[in-house]
């Protein structure tokens, strides 16, 4: 019997972060430094997902990017005066980097900020369609975002469930979805559809 724990129904998170490095490098054009900004929650990252994430992330830019510095910004999402003082900082000290990428779904405390300092030049990558996202993404603070399709895992994981279990037929272990890319040319129609 299928332990039902085990069958995910995401985007692989590996080349999920593979491919937001290459998207990165396409929007931000090859820049010589990019900043991964990291929720830290008690001293560590949040989820095995963003590591994961991460470490494709730069699994891409050493093989097609080595000469591009991978800088970190460490940012505890609980302080946000630390917050803030920490960002402010950040673009004083290196005003040359203009490319940035979260790899959970709080890209909006970097949108937000950028947006507040009205920071029209860095391009920003990040996840989930929380409404504060959304809303950077369509102000223009943030430039993509990776979707997780919410709605389609949960039928398919209820759909894998009853084949299983009532229809009594094999179902896959490992069920990845698409990854999906929204930027403001395509967001209206993803939302349509996912209702």
């Amino acid at each position: 019997m299928t332990d039902f724990n085990l069958l995910p129904f995401w985007p692989n998170s590996e080349k999920s972060g593979y491919f937001a490095a290459r998207i990165a490098m396409l929007i931000a054009e090859n820049p010589k430094k990019i900043v991964i900004f990291r929720q830290i929650t008690d001293g560590r990252l949040g989820s095995n997902q963003q590591e994961k994430r991460e470490n494709g992330f730069r699994r891409f830019m050493k093989m097609n990017y080595p000469c591009c510095k991978i800088m970190e910004l460490n940012l505890s999402a609980n302080d946000l005066e630390e917050y803030k003082a920490l960002m402010d900082e950040f673009f004083i000290l290196n005003p040359d980097v203009e490319c940035g990428i979260t790899f959970n779904s709080k890209v909006y405390l970097v949108g937000e900020y950028l947006m507040s300092n009205k920071i029209k030049n860095f391009k920003l990558i990040g996840y989930d369609l929380l409404d504060r996202n959304v809303i950077c993404l369509k102000e223009g603070y943030v430039d993509f975002l990776i979707a997780q399709q919410p709605i389609t895992q949960g039928y398919k994981s209820i759909e894998s469930l009853c084949n299983h279990l009532i229809l009594k037929k094999d179902v896959k272990r490992d069920n990845y979805m698409p990854i999906t890319l929204l930027n403001n040319d395509n967001l209206e129609f993803y939302l349509d559809s996912d209702k």
